[in-house]
């Protein structure tokens, strides 16, 4: 028998991260096309640093094996009362026929679970999508990760490069830097919402994220050049 206890913890925290996205600090301010441009650079140059460091042996061997990207180069810390963070990410998935990267789907990120809400004042975050399973958890309005879809935080370590971890049989598997350097920050527990407003800005019009996700190539911009090209250069085999 299921009793409403069962339900109360995820009932709260959708009443908790409800309040604290309409409090975000950016939710009141209109974004403009610079600001867009800025978080698919930001995302690059993000992706570039975590894949090049050191104790990242683990991602950037794998980073080829992944159908789709999600990075999120600048969470903050918001709601100092109730706990909870705050950011915008894209998504970019990979073709299976061609190896090409998509454009950019654009989202808005609040983490209210045990991950991201602790601890931290500034956070970049490169998720791998390894399954398709992984990519359909993005389709639509509003994702509540950890739900539909199973979450690993990656392995760090410069030993790492070619171990044999419980992650490979992941959907998502998480990277973090909090500060000075890496951490291991679980998304369980974080929303992510379509920001249907970036992506029309970024686009020109509107564009569904099914579009971008399902069909990729098939929208393109050249403003994503270069992100593309980044995601092939670093998530290609290793010599």
């Amino acid at each position: 028998m299921i009793t409403a206890g069962h339900h109360r913890a995820p009932f709260l925290t959708c009443v908790l991260v409800t309040t604290l996205f309409m409090a975000a600090p950016d939710r009141g301010s209109a974004l403009d096309l610079i600001d867009v441009q800025e978080l698919v650079d930001e995302s690059r140059l993000t992706f570039a640093r975590f894949v090049e460091h050191p104790d990242m042996a683990w991602l950037r061997r794998h980073a080829k094996d992944a159908q789709a990207i999600f990075i999120a180069p600048d969470i903050v810390r918001i709601g100092y009362f109730m706990g909870a963070a705050h950011g915008k990410g894209i998504l970019l998935v990979k073709d299976e026929q061609t190896g090409q990267w998509s454009d950019p789907a654009f989202f808005t990120l609040i983490g209210a679970g045990v991950g991201l809400q602790i601890g931290i004042a500034r956070a970049e975050v490169v998720a791998l999508v390894m399954t398709k399973q992984g990519i359909e958890s993005f389709i639509g309005s509003r994702l509540f990760l950890g739900t539909g879809a199973t979450l690993a935080v990656g392995p760090m370590g410069r030993a790492m490069g070619s171990a044999t971890t419980p992650t490979l049989g992941v959907d998502i598997i998480s990277f973090a830097k909090v500060g000075g350097g890496f951490a291991g920050v679980a998304l369980n527990g974080t929303f992510l919402f379509s920001d249907d407003e970036a992506g029309a800005l970024y686009y020109g019009a509107p564009i569904h994220t099914t579009d971008l996700l399902a069909r990729p190539g098939e929208v393109q911009h050249w403003y994503s050049d270069r992100i593309r090209a980044t995601l092939h250069q670093l998530s290609k085999d290793e010599p």
